[in-house]
């Protein structure tokens, strides 16, 4: 039994930092979708500036942002890169514990009982190194992860920030096209006035009330 008791403390070691590994995994994989909506928004201002009516310096405004935001691609891209070698480190660490406690050492352990003292104690150094591995891969990828989120967060800042003025942009073409239906709608009606003509052109009754 005391055995079996080493055995599983050091196995709830191990379960407990597979836990925490698998936090890190997580929280990683919320860069493909930051990946996706930035690619979003890219598409949203190529199409702005292929199919809108922009002025000149419009144009310039979108494509500047549009060169920021693929600037920000980069590092989202170098974070996905991140992701997949975490996955690999994760799935090597795993492997080389599998190959330390396999079904001939179980087999082991059964034939020779608690009294093989120094089988326990080989395994249990076995163990302990394997826990120190997994305790080093869980610290660095910490840190990898700390930086990626400092340049994740500047890179959504700038993304919002490219965002907003895209919709003022936006906001702004909307009311120069508004301002110049009025004016041209007015320009028109005046010159019906003075011609004696109605909306469809044609000659107005005399005692039709003019448009002003």
């Amino acid at each position: 039994m005391r055995l079996q008791k080493i055995l599983y403390t050091k196995k709830n070691g191990i379960d407990h930092l597979d836990q925490a590994i698998m936090k890190l995994h997580n929280e990683m994989c919320t860069t493909r979708e930051k990946s996706a909506d930035l690619n979003y928004h890219i598409r949203s201002l190529n199409s702005q500036m292929q199919h809108g009516k922009n002025t000149l310096v419009e144009e310039k405004h979108l494509l500047r942002e549009i060169i920021n935001l693929e600037g920000i691609r980069d590092a989202v891209i170098a974070s996905e890169t991140k992701k997949r070698d975490f996955d690999k480190r994760r799935s090597y660490v795993y492997q080389s514990f599998e190959s330390g406690w396999n079904q001939d050492f179980r087999n082991q352990v059964e034939f020779t009982g608690v009294e093989d003292l120094d089988v326990v104690k080989k395994q249990k150094r076995l163990i302990s190194q394997r826990i120190k591995h997994l305790k080093e891969l869980v610290r660095l990828t910490g840190n990898e992860i700390s930086l990626l989120q400092v340049k994740l967060t500047a890179a959504e800042q700038k993304k919002n920030a490219a965002y907003e003025h895209f919709l003022e942009l936006k906001k702004q073409w909307e009311n120069e096209v508004e301002d110049f239906d009025d004016g041209y709608v007015k320009i028109n009606l005046s010159s019906f006035d003075d011609r004696h003509l109605d909306m469809d052109g044609k000659i107005r009754n005399p005692d039709d009330e003019t448009f002003y």
